[in-house]
Protein backbone atom coordinates (compact mmCIF):
# COMPACT_ATOMS: atom_id res chain seq x y z
CA UNK A 1 0.00 0.00 0.00
CA UNK A 2 0.90 3.21 -0.48
CA UNK A 3 1.72 5.52 2.72
CA UNK A 4 0.90 8.98 3.06
CA UNK A 5 3.45 12.04 3.63
CA UNK A 6 0.63 13.10 6.40
CA UNK A 7 0.44 9.05 7.76
CA UNK A 8 4.65 9.46 8.40
CA UNK A 9 6.38 10.35 11.54
CA UNK A 10 8.16 13.06 11.05
CA UNK A 11 11.07 14.69 13.46
CA UNK A 12 9.02 16.72 14.71
CA UNK A 13 6.84 13.79 15.53
CA UNK A 14 9.57 11.91 17.26
CA UNK A 15 10.63 15.38 20.00
CA UNK A 16 7.23 15.08 20.92
CA UNK A 17 6.95 11.79 21.95
CA UNK A 18 10.27 11.97 23.24
CA UNK A 19 9.59 15.23 25.30
CA UNK A 20 6.54 13.28 27.18
CA UNK A 21 7.97 10.13 27.81
CA UNK A 22 10.84 12.62 29.56
CA UNK A 23 7.94 14.75 31.02
CA UNK A 24 6.26 11.93 32.42
CA UNK A 25 9.39 10.43 34.72
CA UNK A 26 10.93 13.43 35.17
CA UNK A 27 7.33 14.82 36.86
CA UNK A 28 5.37 11.48 37.66
CA UNK A 29 7.26 8.65 38.10
CA UNK A 30 10.56 10.55 40.41
CA UNK A 31 7.94 12.75 42.38
CA UNK A 32 6.02 9.53 43.37
CA UNK A 33 8.56 7.54 44.04
CA UNK A 34 10.25 9.38 46.56
CA UNK A 35 6.56 10.24 47.99
CA UNK A 36 6.40 6.72 48.20
CA UNK A 37 9.54 6.05 49.83
CA UNK A 38 9.06 8.31 52.45
CA UNK A 39 5.32 6.88 53.14
CA UNK A 40 7.38 3.93 54.01
CA UNK A 41 10.62 4.97 55.80
CA UNK A 42 9.92 1.94 58.16
CA UNK A 43 8.19 -1.27 58.08
CA UNK A 44 4.52 -0.71 59.77
CA UNK A 45 2.34 -3.08 60.95
CA UNK A 46 -0.91 -4.20 58.79
CA UNK A 47 -3.60 -2.13 59.79
CA UNK A 48 -6.75 -3.10 61.49
CA UNK A 49 -8.25 0.59 62.63
CA UNK A 50 -10.06 1.38 59.61
CA UNK A 51 -9.16 5.21 59.93
CA UNK A 52 -5.84 3.89 59.54
CA UNK A 53 -6.69 2.45 55.88
CA UNK A 54 -8.56 5.22 55.16
CA UNK A 55 -5.69 7.73 55.67
CA UNK A 56 -2.90 5.15 53.90
CA UNK A 57 -5.76 5.06 50.52
CA UNK A 58 -5.50 8.79 50.98
CA UNK A 59 -1.78 9.20 51.33
CA UNK A 60 -1.29 6.73 47.96
CA UNK A 61 -3.96 7.98 45.87
CA UNK A 62 -2.85 11.61 46.46
CA UNK A 63 0.53 10.73 45.27
CA UNK A 64 -0.66 9.48 41.73
CA UNK A 65 -2.60 12.48 41.66
CA UNK A 66 -0.49 15.01 42.48
CA UNK A 67 2.61 13.45 40.56
CA UNK A 68 0.10 13.50 37.74
CA UNK A 69 -1.09 16.73 38.21
CA UNK A 70 3.11 17.95 37.75
CA UNK A 71 3.34 15.94 34.58
CA UNK A 72 0.61 17.41 33.12
CA UNK A 73 1.92 21.16 34.40
CA UNK A 74 5.22 20.33 32.04
CA UNK A 75 2.75 19.78 28.72
CA UNK A 76 2.83 22.66 26.55
CA UNK A 77 -0.71 22.25 25.13
CA UNK A 78 -1.61 21.77 28.75
CA UNK A 79 0.28 25.22 30.11
CA UNK A 80 -1.60 27.27 27.03
CA UNK A 81 -4.97 26.93 28.03
CA UNK A 82 -6.70 29.09 29.16
CA UNK A 83 -7.04 28.77 33.45
CA UNK A 84 -10.59 27.89 33.25
CA UNK A 85 -10.12 25.33 30.21
CA UNK A 86 -7.28 24.15 32.55
CA UNK A 87 -9.71 23.24 35.55
CA UNK A 88 -12.56 22.64 33.74
CA UNK A 89 -10.07 19.61 32.50
CA UNK A 90 -8.66 18.40 35.49
CA UNK A 91 -11.48 18.84 38.02
CA UNK A 92 -13.53 16.12 35.46
CA UNK A 93 -11.03 14.01 34.19
CA UNK A 94 -8.30 13.23 36.46
CA UNK A 95 -9.96 11.74 39.21
CA UNK A 96 -11.26 9.03 36.47
CA UNK A 97 -7.63 8.53 35.21
CA UNK A 98 -6.31 7.52 38.44
CA UNK A 99 -6.66 3.98 38.08
CA UNK A 100 -4.93 3.95 34.79
CA UNK A 101 -1.90 5.93 35.93
CA UNK A 102 -1.78 3.78 38.57
CA UNK A 103 -1.41 0.94 36.27
CA UNK A 104 1.28 3.14 34.57
CA UNK A 105 3.23 3.48 37.72
CA UNK A 106 3.11 0.02 38.89
CA UNK A 107 4.97 -1.11 36.12
CA UNK A 108 8.05 0.51 36.50
CA UNK A 109 7.97 0.52 40.37
CA UNK A 110 8.88 -2.24 42.72
CA UNK A 111 6.88 -2.97 46.07
CA UNK A 112 7.74 -5.51 48.91
CA UNK A 113 5.02 -7.56 49.30
CA UNK A 114 4.25 -6.36 52.62
CA UNK A 115 3.50 -3.00 50.58
CA UNK A 116 1.33 -4.55 48.33
CA UNK A 117 -0.74 -6.14 50.96
CA UNK A 118 -1.07 -2.80 52.60
CA UNK A 119 -1.83 -0.98 49.63
CA UNK A 120 -4.73 -3.98 49.11
CA UNK A 121 -6.01 -3.75 52.41
CA UNK A 122 -6.34 0.18 52.76
CA UNK A 123 -8.50 -0.40 49.02
CA UNK A 124 -10.74 -3.04 49.68
CA UNK A 125 -11.83 -0.84 52.62
CA UNK A 126 -12.40 1.84 50.35
CA UNK A 127 -13.55 -0.34 47.59
CA UNK A 128 -16.13 -1.88 50.12
CA UNK A 129 -15.73 -6.09 49.74
CA UNK A 130 -18.69 -6.15 46.55
CA UNK A 131 -16.38 -3.51 44.30
CA UNK A 132 -12.64 -4.99 45.44
CA UNK A 133 -12.78 -8.13 43.73
CA UNK A 134 -13.79 -6.53 39.91
CA UNK A 135 -11.37 -3.58 41.08
CA UNK A 136 -8.47 -6.53 41.49
CA UNK A 137 -9.22 -8.25 38.04
CA UNK A 138 -9.71 -4.73 36.31
CA UNK A 139 -6.34 -4.22 36.88
CA UNK A 140 -5.11 -7.78 36.04
CA UNK A 141 -6.64 -7.41 32.72
CA UNK A 142 -4.81 -4.51 32.27
CA UNK A 143 -1.42 -6.29 32.79
CA UNK A 144 -2.69 -8.93 30.53
CA UNK A 145 -3.76 -6.37 27.72
CA UNK A 146 -2.00 -2.85 27.84
CA UNK A 147 1.31 -3.30 25.68
CA UNK A 148 4.13 -1.86 28.07
CA UNK A 149 5.34 0.71 25.48
CA UNK A 150 5.64 4.03 27.75
CA UNK A 151 4.89 5.95 24.83
CA UNK A 152 1.99 4.34 24.23
CA UNK A 153 0.45 4.51 27.76
CA UNK A 154 1.31 8.35 28.55
CA UNK A 155 -0.14 9.26 25.19
CA UNK A 156 -3.70 7.76 25.65
CA UNK A 157 -3.37 9.16 29.41
CA UNK A 158 -3.07 12.53 27.37
CA UNK A 159 -5.99 11.58 25.31
CA UNK A 160 -8.04 10.86 27.77
CA UNK A 161 -7.32 13.88 29.80
CA UNK A 162 -8.61 15.76 26.83
CA UNK A 163 -11.75 14.17 27.30
CA UNK A 164 -14.52 16.63 27.32
CA UNK A 165 -15.28 14.77 30.06
CA UNK A 166 -15.05 11.59 31.54
CA UNK A 167 -17.06 12.05 34.40
CA UNK A 168 -20.59 10.54 34.46
CA UNK A 169 -22.60 12.01 36.58
CA UNK A 170 -24.11 15.58 37.16
CA UNK A 171 -22.33 17.85 39.94
CA UNK A 172 -23.07 21.46 39.76
CA UNK A 173 -20.23 22.26 41.32
CA UNK A 174 -18.05 20.83 38.61
CA UNK A 175 -16.83 24.10 36.31
CA UNK A 176 -18.47 23.97 33.02
CA UNK A 177 -17.23 25.88 29.41
CA UNK A 178 -18.72 26.40 26.63
CA UNK A 179 -19.79 24.56 23.42
CA UNK A 180 -16.56 26.40 21.01
CA UNK A 181 -14.21 25.90 23.86
CA UNK A 182 -15.27 22.40 24.11
CA UNK A 183 -14.11 22.21 20.47
CA UNK A 184 -10.80 23.61 20.96
CA UNK A 185 -10.37 20.98 23.64
CA UNK A 186 -11.12 18.13 20.92
CA UNK A 187 -9.49 19.31 18.42
CA UNK A 188 -6.16 19.40 21.02
CA UNK A 189 -7.54 15.96 21.60
CA UNK A 190 -7.18 14.77 17.95
CA UNK A 191 -3.75 15.50 17.57
CA UNK A 192 -2.32 13.43 20.13
CA UNK A 193 -4.63 10.84 19.21
CA UNK A 194 -3.03 10.82 15.51
CA UNK A 195 0.10 11.29 17.16
CA UNK A 196 -0.65 8.00 18.79
CA UNK A 197 -2.10 5.93 15.68
CA UNK A 198 1.07 7.06 13.45
CA UNK A 199 3.54 5.74 16.35
CA UNK A 200 1.50 2.29 16.59
CA UNK A 201 1.32 2.28 12.81
CA UNK A 202 4.91 3.01 13.14
CA UNK A 203 5.99 0.09 15.56
CA UNK A 204 3.37 -2.36 14.81
CA UNK A 205 1.76 -1.93 11.41
CA UNK A 206 -2.39 -0.85 10.71
CA UNK A 207 -3.39 -4.42 12.23
CA UNK A 208 -1.35 -4.11 15.03
CA UNK A 209 -2.32 -0.73 15.88
CA UNK A 210 -5.71 -2.02 15.83
CA UNK A 211 -5.27 -4.63 18.11
CA UNK A 212 -3.30 -2.54 20.42
CA UNK A 213 -6.09 0.62 20.10
CA UNK A 214 -8.94 -2.17 20.89
CA UNK A 215 -7.05 -2.78 23.99
CA UNK A 216 -6.61 0.21 25.33
CA UNK A 217 -10.55 1.38 24.67
CA UNK A 218 -11.12 -2.19 26.34
CA UNK A 219 -9.10 -1.67 29.10
CA UNK A 220 -10.19 2.08 29.97
CA UNK A 221 -13.81 1.78 29.95
CA UNK A 222 -13.80 -1.63 32.12
CA UNK A 223 -11.26 0.94 34.09
CA UNK A 224 -14.28 3.93 34.01
CA UNK A 225 -16.98 1.32 35.16
CA UNK A 226 -15.26 0.47 38.44
CA UNK A 227 -13.53 4.11 38.81
CA UNK A 228 -17.00 5.50 38.72
CA UNK A 229 -18.72 3.04 40.96
CA UNK A 230 -15.56 3.09 43.85
CA UNK A 231 -15.93 7.10 43.51
CA UNK A 232 -19.44 6.98 44.45
CA UNK A 233 -18.29 5.06 47.29
CA UNK A 234 -15.78 7.70 47.62
CA UNK A 235 -18.81 10.65 47.23
CA UNK A 236 -21.70 8.94 49.50
CA UNK A 237 -20.13 7.39 52.55
CA UNK A 238 -19.78 9.36 55.62
CA UNK A 239 -16.72 7.90 56.67
CA UNK A 240 -14.65 8.88 53.10
CA UNK A 241 -16.02 12.50 53.12
CA UNK A 242 -12.38 13.20 53.92
CA UNK A 243 -10.70 11.20 51.34
CA UNK A 244 -13.32 12.32 48.89
CA UNK A 245 -11.77 15.97 50.09
CA UNK A 246 -8.65 15.35 49.69
CA UNK A 247 -9.02 13.55 46.42
CA UNK A 248 -10.71 17.10 44.91
CA UNK A 249 -7.91 19.15 46.42
CA UNK A 250 -5.81 17.27 44.76
CA UNK A 251 -6.63 17.60 41.14
CA UNK A 252 -5.60 20.69 40.76
CA UNK A 253 -2.40 22.04 39.20
CA UNK A 254 -0.34 24.05 41.86
CA UNK A 255 -0.12 27.35 39.27
CA UNK A 256 -3.90 27.26 39.46
CA UNK A 257 -4.40 27.25 43.43
CA UNK A 258 -2.62 30.86 43.42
Amino acid sequence: PIVKASDLLHETDWTHLSNIVFAYETHCLKNYIQRRKNLFNTKMQIPNDPNVKINYHSSTTVNNLTSFTSFLSSIPTIQTLAKSDRMFLCKHNIRPLILLNLHELEQLCYSEPWQLTYDNLSAEYVCGSNLFPEFVNTKRRAEQLLITDPVVTRLWLLVLFFSTPLHCYYQSTLPEIDVNRRRTIMKVQDIYITLLWKYLSHRHGDTGAIRIFLNLNAVYLRMQRISQAVNKEIRTRNDLSALNEAFNRAVIIDSDNK
